[in-house]
């Protein structure tokens, strides 16, 4: 549980980064991803034009008496709006990591504002990319990370983009997101709904949870679904690998352990076992939240491969890791809670979890996780406390008051289409199902996190398809209806 990185994955650098707490392995996969992505997008062609600029944003939107201020920046697709009067506005809202102009100018939102006529603003989220506060991300700044404040940035840019590009009560604003930021375009509706007609969410986690035990019973599932290119034979073997594992740690045979798996560092503290524990799953869980996204070799059916390759499940593990680590060129794992907490400290997502959102992927008895069931929230409640001085009781309060102030994956009077993916873990956390009204739901049959947002595409799983149909009459519909309010 460690270090939990979640990439929200599409086509062409469509993506946002949801920290949950994966472990070392998990961050390398997830860099791997990006400079892959980063060479799909320059081998693209007809790519529209970016223009990026900034905005001042106020450090405190609640408090005047704060008078200290950002820079927050944006990019602009204007490529494609043909009627400046009434054509829509696409606000595709940015996330836990920098938003680079190549996420906003590729993904279905391009395809949509082609068809449309659009205009596309890109809003980087506060405290990420370059949109830091002068002086960095100091204690002091940190208690005016929230999504509360960044969903009031958003309020303020539409407010100043209005203006500045002349828009009017005829152009109709619908926010996109995936991820966290599905969620926030999903809140956006929802406390903004005299700015925001509509919003798309994919793959949305709006429901926060501090042990997210859901997240590995659906990687069970996933590796175990012969669709998406698992088997009953390897979630066994998976399963057999880290009993074998548990029975090691039991029985203290750590030096065994530590050659196995070529760990940096001896295995004497106990939060340095949870971290091991955590990146030794980490490319199953990666190999189930992307499949497919750095090509077949990450895919669920290529892991099931590797685990079922001898008649030994534990000797199968050390194997499949040895070929992570040499594809991630690492000369060996390094597992120190130290390490961990240096990178939490250094990356302001996880002060979000500890205050806000929790979801915290844990792996105890009475789950389906297929992994080590020595793994639970010491290592995260310990990070809390190490990094921010936030304790346990704080993050449970905290979980509950999102919920409360959001409505969880319960919530009302918004302009919502929920979508997500049957193979993406974080499905669990999100709605899916209509809830009557304007906010409805997609559950697309072997999707993985976040994918419809890459657009259409090789290697689609057929339930994709008529999905992306679907969201873009969604999108007619909210354009023709609002049209017909003014």
């Amino acid at each position: 549980m460690a270090w939990r990185l979640c990439v929200c994955l599409v086509t062409f650098l469509t993506f946002q980064v949801v920290y949950s707490g994966h472990g070392v392995l998990f961050q390398k996969i997830k860099q791997k991803m990006l400079d892959e992505q980063r060479k799909m997008f320059y081998r693209a062609d007809n790519l529209a034009d970016v223009k990026t600029s900034y905005i001042e944003q106020p450090l405190d939107h609640f408090d005047p008496m704060v008078e200290k201020t950002y820079m927050q920046r944006y990019h602009v697709v204007d490529s494609y709006w043909n009627d400046t009067s009434r054509g829509p506005v696409f606000l595709y809202i940015g996330g836990e990591g920098p938003l680079d102009a190549e996420q906003v100018n590729s993904g279905h939102h391009l395809e949509m504002a082609e068809k449309f006529g659009a205009l596309i603003f890109g809003v980087e989220h506060r405290f990420y990319g370059d949109s830091v506060p002068e002086g960095g991300i100091t204690p002091e700044v940190l208690q005016y990370l929230s999504s509360q404040q960044a969903l009031a940035d958003l309020a303020s840019f539409i407010s100043a983009a209005t203006k500045n590009y002349s828009l009017s009560d005829s152009n109709t604003w619908i926010s996109i997101g995936g991820s966290y930021p599905g969620s926030l375009s999903a809140w956006m509706n929802l406390k903004y709904g005299h700015l925001i007609f509509g919003a798309l969410a994919s793959s949305a986690p709006v429901r926060a949870q501090v042990d997210f035990q859901g997240y590995n019973d659906v990687v069970k599932a996933s590796l175990s679904n012969e669709e998406a290119g698992g088997s009953a034979e390897c979630i066994g073997n998976v399963t057999a690998a880290f009993t074998q594992v548990d029975k090691l740690l039991k029985t203290k045979q750590l030096s065994k352990l530590q050659k196995d798996f070529n760990l940096c560092q001896n295995l004497t503290f106990d939060l340095d076992l949870q971290s091991f524990l955590s990146t030794l799953q980490d490319p199953f869980m990666g190999a189930v939240q992307y499949n497919r996204g750095l090509g077949k070799d990450s895919s669920i059916g290529n892991v099931c491969k590797q685990m079922m390759a001898t008649s030994d499940p534990y000797e199968n593990l050390k194997r499949f890791l040895k070929e992570v680590q040499i594809s991630l060129h690492l000369g060996c794992m390094d597992v120190s809670y130290k390490t961990f907490l240096k990178e939490v400290e250094d990356f302001p997502w996880f002060y979000q979890t500890c205050t806000q959102f929790g979801y915290y992927q844990t792996c105890e008895d009475g789950s389906q996780c297929p992994f080590s069931h020595m793994l639970n929230l010491d290592i995260d409640f310990a990070m809390c406390k190490d990094a921010y001085s936030v304790s346990k009781k704080t993050v449970y309060a905290q979980v509950n008051f999102t919920n409360e102030y959001y409505g969880s994956d319960h919530p009302k009077n918004g302009r919502v289409l929920f979508i997500n993916g049957s193979i993406d873990p974080w499905h669990y956390l999100s709605v899916l199902k209509n809830l009557g009204g304007n906010e409805t739901a997609i559950f697309i049959d072997g999707a993985s996190h976040c994918q419809d947002m890459g657009g259409h595409g090789e290697d689609m799983p057929p339930a994709l398809g008529p999905a992306l149909d679907k969201i873009e009459s969604t999108v007619q519909t909210w354009i023709e209806e609002a049209a017909r309010q003014k």
